[in-house]
């Protein structure tokens, strides 16, 4: 089995870290929302170091699917030697959020990893595309009632992605 099918979304992203009906505003300001959440869940050795390598690294943004009208998913990935562990953040805004462009996100997730010289630092958001990939999945997270519902949807579609994988 691949590092990558043994990732799971779920284990990295609490139910405390997910925040639902974020109201239209920049990106920005959701990623610090996001931030905070990461931070007050013990997420980091250090948090003034990880705020100024969020401020710093703005942060490396790293996929966006679904631009064409649909609903937008757009990964965001900060590296941090103050980060403890691997913890994942998510925003859902039926609204949208606003990025640059004058484009919108609906699904803004944050990842935030220790500083490692590996590939490893790309498992997760390759991990959030691959589960997210489907316009359908991004949907329907938007349509859940709170972050309890939203985490067993994710749960969900991990199940759905390793049974598809078992059968290939």
């Amino acid at each position: 089995m691949s590092p990558l099918r043994r990732l799971r979304l779920s284990d990295s992203l609490a139910e405390s870290r997910i925040l639902v009906g974020v109201p239209s505003t920049p990106v920005v300001k959701v990623l610090l929302q996001l931030a905070e959440l990461v931070v007050r869940d013990g997420g980091v050795k250090d948090s003034l170091e990880f705020y100024d390598e969020l401020s710093n690294q703005a942060p490396a943004f790293i996929a966006r699917l679904g631009e064409g009208g649909g609903c937008c998913l757009s990964v965001h990935q900060v590296c941090s030697p103050a980060v403890r562990k691997l913890a994942v953040a998510m925003a859902l805004s039926p609204e949208g959020v606003k990025l640059r462009r004058d484009n919108l996100a609906h699904v803004i997730v944050l990842v935030a990893v220790p500083e490692s010289p590996l590939m490893s630092n790309l498992a997760m958001p390759s991990r959030l595309i691959q589960l997210l990939g489907d316009d359908s999945r991004r949907e329907r997270l938007l349509q859940c009632a709170g972050p309890a519902e939203v985490h067993s949807r994710l749960r969900e579609f991990e199940g759905q992605s390793e049974a598809q994988a078992r059968g290939a």
